[in-house]
């Protein structure tokens, strides 16, 4: 009797610890938890990249780049683009095999937990590529169009205090 309760504390604490996985997993879509955030765009699909482009399109016009500078930025832009879109395959590629591991009768929590370990560890790297994009192209700017930059995150870092 001792035996089984330690296997059903364990069993439920692994449930409890899987649904807490999936949940944080799943909140990337709906509405977002956040005060005054307004709804959340799902991150996947092409939606998502267009508005990302659109907004930093829009950002980049108000710099009034140089031809030079207007070349690399359309450089670095299609980079962008290309990643977005392999990001967005890889994203519901993901959550294919996320699904049809779930969905078995018996689902692999040990399977789940490898396809999500695996999709954190290629994290870092995407955050490292969008922070050279960003210095590539901040490196091109002269001084003045450097200092916009400069406040324009000054500005978005404010709601962090």
């Amino acid at each position: 009797m001792n035996t089984q309760k330690r296997y059903f504390g364990m069993g439920v604490a692994v449930l409890v610890i899987a649904l807490f996985g999936a949940s944080i997993l799943f909140s990337s879509c709906g509405y977002h938890r956040f005060p005054h955030r307004g709804f959340h765009h799902r991150s996947h699909g092409k939606g998502l990249s267009e508005h990302i482009m659109k907004r930093m399109d829009k950002k980049v016009k108000k710099l009034d780049l140089s031809e030079a500078q207007q070349k690399r930025y359309e450089e670095i832009r299609r980079n962008i683009a290309n990643d977005l879109s392999e990001m967005a395959d890889n994203h519901r590629d993901f959550f294919r095999e996320l699904k049809r591991e779930i969905d078995r009768e018996n689902p692999d929590m040990d399977a789940v937990a490898n396809l999500v370990k695996q999709r954190i560890k290629r994290m870092p790297g995407m955050m490292e590529e969008a922070t050279d994009y960003f210095m590539d192209f901040y490196n091109a700017l002269d001084d003045n169009q450097k200092a916009k930059v400069i406040d324009e995150m000054r500005k978005k870092m404010k709601r962090f205090r």
